[in-house]
């Protein structure tokens, strides 16, 4: 509590200070007062150091403590009025012809005659005065003592700067944990129920982290196609936890609230897949509500695939963490699924904060600080969380004695280890009282709410947290930082000591958002309990709305400051006059104001964002203490133009505003505000030049008409962040360009200028559209084509072209569709306006991030690759030396890239869709004459070349006349081009015919090649690439061979699609031993795949409509780690060698459309002991009978599906298949010449799922004695079977009283 009362009381005193030294004119008659003020909260700051220590034994001390804060929150109201009359008094005397602003403000204060106003002021500050001075009387009473608090902790740089290692470091001890997990996962795959893995333990002993590397695991295994995260905390609801997983696979479908369409938009998203839904921190123990999610999601899956072959190699699967046994017994499916999770070693635990404390501290812990830090470790119990933050408090005390306090602690002391909380206080305990009050505000969001880093810190502002004295300064010239940079400070510091985690950062390195643990947050509101309530209000309470307000009101204490309040159902929360007038944040979702918005005088934070309103108060500027206001997401049509009032308003969102059609004059009278948010370019403000205070504008749209002009951005010099700059076409001329005056903006990071398009851009996120099956015929094997497109998406998980629609040409005309303009004159005119207008958008030297779209000029200005100076080492100095990503889109007429090669942050690099774009030659990577030499694109990780209709030939520097350097030439070293390159993609570069690997790329992890139709090689020099990972290549018809792949040692994935010139796959594959996943599809002339010898590590094998292949690859018996063999559409393939027998992991298997196949080795499907599904069937049309099913009785019990495709000459199921007592699911497809199902199906006790399609003679199910004895039979399936359809038609047909029983009967006939 001291902690606040200090803050609180040292930024009155600052407050003060600037007061007195700006001479403010409004203290005409009380100055003496506003002294004695000061005087008195300095004199009291001297001795809260003493009541902080004392409240914990004496009750009249913490009353003490709790009335001094009283008047600090007044003293800071009435400073404020001040701040705010002087900041209404410069503009209306800087704004002479808004004479309508100085009646309006006269109007709110109801005091027409501004003496009668500071008669008012005056007395408030003397009645603080009197205040003060019986609270420094009580003071001596109580017997406090002079203990100054000391200087604020000064933030030095080196400590607060955190990099990615302090947020994404090793995870310790948990290795065995995620394995046990992951198999007990793979072992579930044969379950038709959604299975329930639950992970119990303590808090802090890392639940959600070791659910989050389960997640990463099966991503690496493609053990599902999607896996969804959602946290649930206290809140279990089903609109919450639905409606979450809709949002992580949709985000524009975020805020539904309706289940229904919930349920429609989720069963869209998860057609044809399988998912892991990981639900984080679960609290239940309604047994019905857990069942009935349960079912809802059974159904969102089973309804999405009613049509089509599921893909039976994936089952659904839940995670659920939590704390509770009691809730694990409810939702787990059995009591082997729960894993219990134990509590680390004290080695781990002291292994986790050496690592903490050394990347802070920056050196390594001296062996008399080891042994310390070990007893620590003990101390911590095993819990991870425990250790981490403690590490991290460890870090920043660099002395003996501050460990030895910290070891010899109270708390550290509690013999119940599982008492965490009063543990991880002693963190805060530690930490500078600058940041307490700010971490405990972070209590104001709900358990697991993604924080935004930059939001946080704007809270943080409005709230006066962030002091700029002269305490905290680390700048080089000595003075004081900007509000914003000691708000990074802040939050650098919170998550240094671990109470953030979770971090994600955009491509230039910046910190974007973040999390908290859930036991943090416990911490935070236990610290913050006093102030602050985050609550759900639910009218379950009572129906008598009397009560109802009784009890809202009275639940809430006027001791409270800052509240954030959800709701339930239709209750509008009420809020009393006694809270409302000392609330400085209220965070809602519905309209609170009822008409009262004068109440709320003493608001500094107002957050609507997404609540369920469509209008402000007209009387919103009256609140005139207002700092931060954010109305996002909501369904307003308006903003009261009472809002040009708000001179104290430093933050304003609007974003995704839909209905918001138009903003209110006068927002130039704004003068404190520093941040805007908006994205809809029509609800750009006009003359935003005014608002000299801006750091953070993300859209400026250019116009002709006064206000909107460039020019605008000529003041605003103190921008920060990312700008957007769209419709450049309305700049005039490059000297307009220059008024715009970026090249003084050095805290822009992030830039992006964009001409119009007169047609909607290509999507960036779409590579490719692939032509389907064009040249696959289904006439000759009489097999319906629906039929065979649900065969084929079997095996879709592992084939991202099944989601790709159109052909390629489609994509490349869409990608080359020009917007010229039909006169020639014009269109230079135009060309040479864009030059001269890029010209002059010269950016900052700070710059990180810059983005070009459809830019019309054909070069690119000097100020992009010219070199400006010579740096101490000897080489040139670039404008964009500081530059980490570059995006070049839709640059249609230029002929060459500008010179990027010596770029020396340079690390993103995307290039697309620069038609004009014949070479990539020399000037692509240096600008030097007479040869290409050293090291080029020293950093660059991703280079992204898309959409280049022209682009012929890619020069490689590495070679000259055809040779490859081999030595230094002068005094330049051997050419090295993208050392650090790990993902290469080229696309839709219809006329390149080669692509160059520059000798090897050494970091090369990702090789995505896709739509080159004149793609003839790729170079040599692929081999070289030694950490590449996966080599994707995709419709190079023209592509006639690939390099060879040996010592490429670390290659999991290999595919190769619809690449019809190649005759063999790549040599040396059999030297990848650590391949996993091999997948060759529509490679139509591809004979040989080579050896698979050695390849124990693949798991995945698909081999898809290769024409020409005659005999499966030499050497499958080798791999005996594989699980997934796929055999589709090979025409001419008519053996199925012995090796074949030899796969003991073997899980899912499918052999389908391979009509020249005859024989299956005998007893082969008894030796796979795994297999779960099996796909078999569409063989040559001269057999009788399925080969190869002899041994089926073999089969294992895990085998849970079976899907038989037949052909003409079937006339009857084999009936080996009446051993299968444990199938759960069979589908019997194409037998066209079955007539009745026979009796022995009903041998098949363990059935659920019966589905038959396209049998067109089939007229009886078995008999009724026979169906009678599938007593699990839970669903029939008919699907263009017309003789039977009719037959078994509800009440009428004469089959219908064998199948009443079934809970769900399905009949379906295309038209």
């Amino acid at each position: 509590m001291a902690e606040a009362v200090i803050v609180v009381a040292k930024g009155i005193v600052s407050g003060l200070s600037s007061v007195a030294s700006e001479q403010i004119k409004i203290a005409w008659t009380f100055g003496d007062e506003l002294k004695r003020l000061q005087g008195s909260l300095a004199m009291i700051l001297d001795v809260l150091q003493d009541a902080e220590d004392q409240q914990g034994s004496k009750r009249a001390v913490r009353r003490w403590l709790l009335k001094l804060r009283e008047v600090a929150y007044e003293s800071d109201d009435v400073l404020d009025e001040l701040v705010y009359e002087d900041l209404r008094r410069d503009v209306v005397t800087n704004k002479p012809m808004c004479i309508f602003v100085w009646k309006q403000v006269c109007d709110f204060f109801s005091l027409t005659n501004p003496v009668l106003f500071h008669f008012m002021m005056a007395n408030k500050v003397k009645q603080i005065n009197q205040s003060l001075d019986q609270i420094k009387n009580e003071g001596f009473v109580l017997g406090l003592r002079n203990r100054p608090v000391g200087r604020i902790t000064v933030l030095g740089q080196d400590i607060y700067e955190t990099d990615s290692i302090l947020d994404s470091g090793p995870i310790i001890g948990r290795r065995d944990d995620v394995s046990k997990i992951v198999n007990m996962l793979s072992s579930m795959s044969n379950q038709h129920e959604i299975s329930v893995i639950s992970v119990v333990g303590m808090p802090g002993l890392g639940k959600t982290t070791l659910a989050k590397m389960v997640c990463k695991e099966v991503k690496e295994k493609n053990m599902f196609d999607v896996a969804i995260w959602v946290c649930v905390s206290y809140d279990f609801s089903h609109q919450k936890i639905l409606g979450g997983m809709l949002e992580s696979l949709d985000r524009s479908a975020g805020g539904m609230s309706n289940i229904d369409a919930i349920l429609f938009n989720l069963q869209k998203e998860l057609k044809d897949k399988s998912f892991l839904l990981i639900l984080d921190d679960v609290w239940i123990e309604d047994d019905q509500k857990w069942r009935e999610l349960k079912n809802r999601l059974s159904k969102i899956n089973d309804n999405a695939n009613e049509l089509s072959l599921q893909k039976r190699d994936k089952a659904n699967a839940i995670v659920v963490t939590t704390r509770s046994h009691r809730t694990a017994s409810v939702v787990e499916t059995s009591p082997d699924h729960r894993h219990n999770l134990e509590k680390l070693s004290k080695e781990e635990c002291w292994s986790i904060i050496k690592e903490r404390a050394c990347r802070i501290g920056g050196a390594l812990v001296s062996v008399d600080l080891e042994e310390i830090g070990k007893e620590i470790a003990e101390k911590c119990g095993g819990v991870a969380l425990l250790a981490s933050v403690l590490g991290g408090t460890l870090g920043f005390a660099r002395r003996k004695e501050d460990w030895l306090a910290i070891k010899n602690s109270d708390v550290l002391k509690l013999e119940n280890n599982d008492e965490v909380l009063p543990k991880l206080k002693l963190s805060f305990d530690n930490l500078p009282f600058s940041l307490k009050q700010c971490f405990a505000y972070c209590s104001i969001f709900p358990k697991g709410h993604v924080i935004e880093k930059d939001q946080l810190i704007q809270l943080w502002m409005a709230q006066g947290f962030l002091h700029p004295s002269e305490e905290i300064i680390w700048s080089e010239e000595g003075g004081v930082a900007e509000l914003e940079d000691v708000g990074d400070k802040f939050f650098n510091g919170l998550l240094s000591n671990s109470l953030f985690q979770d971090v994600k950062r955009d491509t230039c390195g910046n910190i974007k958002t973040c999390k908290m643990h859930d036991v943090v947050h416990d911490l935070a509101q236990f610290v913050s309990k006093s102030e602050l309530i985050a609550s759900k209000l639910t009218s379950k309470l009572t129906t008598d709305p009397a009560e109802q307000k009784k009890t809202l009101t009275t639940a809430i204490s006027d001791h409270v400051r800052h509240l954030n309040v959800a709701y339930d159902e239709e209750l509008v929360p009420k809020i009393s006059e006694d809270v409302a007038g000392k609330l400085r944040s209220l965070f809602s979702k519905v309209n609170v104001f009822n008409d009262a918005l004068r109440d709320f005088k003493s608001l500094r934070i107002l957050n609507f964002c997404d609540a369920m309103i469509n209008d402000l108060p007209t009387f919103l500027g009256r609140v005139k203490h207002l700092r931060y206001l954010d109305v996002s997401g909501t369904s307003i049509t308006e903003l009261p133009q009472s809002i040009d009032r708000l001179f104290n308003l430093q933050t304003l969102r609007f974003m995704h505003c839909k209905h918001l059609e138009m903003l209110p004059e006068g927002l130039g009278n704004l003068v404190s505000l520093r941040h805007i948010y908006f994205n809809d370019e029509k609800l750009m403000p006009v003359q935003i030049g005014c608002l000299t205070s801006l750091r953070t504008l993300p859209l400026f749209v250019v116009g002709v008409e006064i206000g909107c002009q460039i020019k605008e951005l000529g003041c605003l010099n103190h921008l920060r962040g990312d700008l957007k700059i769209c419709k450049l076409e309305y700049v005039k001329d490059g000297e307009e360009a220059r008024g715009a005056n970026l090249q003084a903006k050095t805290n822009i990071y992030k830039l992006i200028y964009e001409w119009s398009s007169k047609r909607e851009s290509f999507d960036d996120d779409e590579e490719v559209a692939i032509n389907s099956d064009t040249d696959w015929s289904y006439t000759s094997f009489n097999y319906d084509k629906e039929v065979l497109d649900d065969l084929q998406s079997y095996s879709s998980g592992m084939d991202e072209l099944s989601d790709y629609l159109g052909e390629t040409s489609n994509l490349l005309r869409q990608l080359t569709d020009s917007s010229e303009y039909s006169d020639r004159s014009y269109v230079t005119s135009k060309r040479l306006h864009h030059e001269e207008v890029l010209y002059g958008l010269k950016p900052p030297t700070s710059l990180k991030s810059l983005s070009i779209k459809n830019f019309r000029g054909e070069s690119f200005p000097p100020w992009m690759w010219r070199s400006i100076s010579i740096n101490s080492t000897g080489s040139d100095s670039f404008l964009l030396d500081n530059l980490v990503e570059l995006n070049l889109f839709n640059c249609m007429n230029c002929q060459s890239l500008p010179s990027l090669g010596k770029l020396r942050n340079l690390k993103i690099l995307a290039i697309k869709k620069m038609n004009n774009l014949r070479r990539l030659g020399s000037e692509f990577y240096c600008s030097y004459n007479g040869g290409v030499f050293g090291v080029l694109f020293p950093v660059l990780k991703e280079l992204t070349i898309e959409g280049m209709e022209t682009l012929e030939s890619w020069l490689d520097p590495t070679m000259f006349d055809g040779t490859r350097y081999s030595a230094s030439v002068g005094d330049s070293t051997l050419t090295k081009v993208f050392p650090c390159l790990e993902d290469l993609t080229i696309g839709c570069c219809p006329e390149l015919q080669m692509v160059p690997m520059m000798g090897g790329l050494p970091s090369l992890q990702t090789l995505k090649i896709y739509s080159c139709k004149e793609l003839i090689s790729i170079d040599d020099g692929l081999s070289a690439s030694t950490c590449l990972k996966k080599i994707n290549i995709q419709v190079c018809p023209s592509l006639e061979h690939i390099p060879s792949v040996d010592r490429l040692s670390f290659l999991t994935e290999l595919k190769v699609t619809k690449c019809s010139g190649l005759s063999s796959l790549l040599r040396g594959i059999s030297d990848c031993t650590s391949l996993e996943n091999l997948s060759i599809r529509d490679c139509t002339g591809v004979a040989n795949i080579g050896s698979l010898d050695a390849l124990s590590s693949l798991r995945i094998l698909v081999l898809k409509k290769c024409e020409d292949l005659r005999q499966l690859p030499h050497g499958l018996g080798s791999c005996t780690s594989l699980e997934q063999l796929d055999i589709i559409g090979n025409f001419n393939l008519h053996l199925l060698q012995e090796e074949i027998r030899q796969l003991p992991s073997l899980r899912f298997l499918n052999i389908t459309i391979c009509p020249n196949l005859r024989t299956i080795p005998k007893g082969w499907l008894g030796r796979f002991s795994s297999l779960k599904v099996l796909t078999i069937g569409g063989f040559s049309e001269e057999l009788d009978e399925f080969p190869g099913l002899s041994s089926v009785g073999c089969l294992p019990a895990s085998l849970d599906y079976l899907l038989l495709l037949g052909w003409k000459r079937l006339r009857s199921l084999p009936e080996q298949l009446q051993h299968l007592s444990a199938l759960k699911r069979l589908e019997i497809w194409s037998f066209d010449g079955l007539e009745a199902l026979p009796d022995w199906l009903g041998n098949l006790s363990s059935l659920q799922s019966l589905k038959i399609h396209q049998c067109e003679k089939l007229m009886c199910l078995p008999s009724a004695q026979a169906l009678q004895k599938l007593t699990h039979l839970k669903r029939l399936f008919i699907h263009n079977c017309p003789k039977l359809s009719g037959r078994c038609a509800m009440e009428s047909g004469p089959e219908w009283f064998k199948i009443s029983r079934i809970p769900e009967v399905i009949i379906k006939n295309d038209d």
